[in-house]
This record gives structure tokens, sequence and C-alpha cells, in this order.
């Protein structure tokens, strides 16, 4: 799956996007094929991040988002996605980010709770160590949209901030939630593709 492409047909069946939403996303530049050339017609091929990014679009504008909410929704996604291409493909890495997550010293190096269960050689470890390096500060709430989207896990939250800008992060029924009202998308439902179904 991580490295199928897909054609516009068997995007639209997998994301559940209707043709006539899917060629306006095209067309605005909210999905892109894989060389982002703008290729014609099914031979237009699509990454699974394109899918799934579909199926976020999808329910988007079921919740009655606009045209500008949902640009300013797949920017912050694009900008995530661009922060964490440089370890994603790091062994370990989400296993170490979760563990992180859950442990009591979050704040220290992610792979401190993974090395205090026992479960990393130390050629993991320092792997790890230079992946988390790669991620700056101001990365970090990138780092949890891309985790959620990968592992399909978690909630992404879309709301409006005091100046009108739409923003999207991650959540849990236990945070407190980022305004007053807020679009909650559960990553585990809208990210768990059937691609069986390709």
């Amino acid at each position: 799956m991580a490295d199928a492409r897909y054609l516009r047909s068997q995007l639209a069946r997998l994301a559940g996007v209707p043709d006539d939403a899917l060629s306006f996303w095209l067309k605005q530049g909210l999905i892109v094929d894989e060389d982002q050339a703008g290729g014609r017609g099914n031979r237009r091929r699509f990454t699974a991040d394109e899918v799934k990014l579909a199926a976020f679009l999808r329910e988007g504008r079921r919740a009655g988002l606009n045209v500008a909410a949902l640009r300013s929704l797949v920017a912050i996604y694009r900008r995530a996605a661009a922060a964490f291409a440089p370890i994603a493909s790091v062994p370990r890495v989400a296993e170490a980010i979760s563990a992180a997550a859950n442990d009591a010293h979050a704040d220290e190096p992610w792979v401190t709770a993974l090395e205090g269960q026992g479960h990393l050689s130390a050629g993991e470890a320092a792997e790890l160590r230079a992946a988390q390096a790669l991620i700056s500060p101001e990365h970090v709430d990138d780092m949890w949209l891309m985790l959620n989207f990968a592992q399909a896990e978690g909630l992404w939250v879309a709301y409006r901030n005091d100046v009108g800008e739409w923003l999207l992060n991650t959540s849990s029924f236990e945070d407190e939630l980022p305004a007053p009202s807020v679009l909650a998308f559960d990553c585990r439902r809208l990210f768990s593709i059937d691609w069986s179904k390709a």
C-alpha cells in the first residue's frame, strides 16, 4: 500500500468521493497526482496518502467546510507531511513517539521511553536519536498530525482561531479543546482505508 499508486477512478472509490467533487479538488490543487504534473484523465497516478487526504476532504465537505477552509487545512497537512518526511521511514519511529507520549516524561527524547522498557538495540536508539534531532520544536505538532495520519488513530481537530484562520491539530477527548467549537475527525475511521477495493 505505501508504495502503491492508484488511478483516479480507484482514488474515488477508495476514498468514497463523488467524481464531481474529485474533479473540483484536482482543479483547485487540493489533491495532486504523484508528480504534481497535472496529467490528464485516468493516466494520473495518486499515492495512498492522497487517497487518505481525499477521504479527509470528503468529511470536511460533509461537515460544510468551504473550499477556502479545505485549502487552509490541506496546506497545514502538506506542511506537516514535509516536516515528517525525513523521519517517516525510520524503523520504529512511530512506536518511539507513541511511547514517549504515553510516558510521564514526554519532554525527554523519544528513545528514553523505549530504552527504559529494554526494547531497543544500541543501533536503533542511535537512529531514533538522529531522527528526533531532525524535528525542530516548531514542527512537533506537525509530527503528531502525521503520526495520527500514518497510524490511523487519534483525532484531528479543525477549528478557527481568534482571527478567523482555520487550524488543524491533534486532540483526545481528555484534552481541553482549542476553541469553543471544533470539528473532530476520527482518524481511525477516516484513514483506515479498505485497500482491497482498489
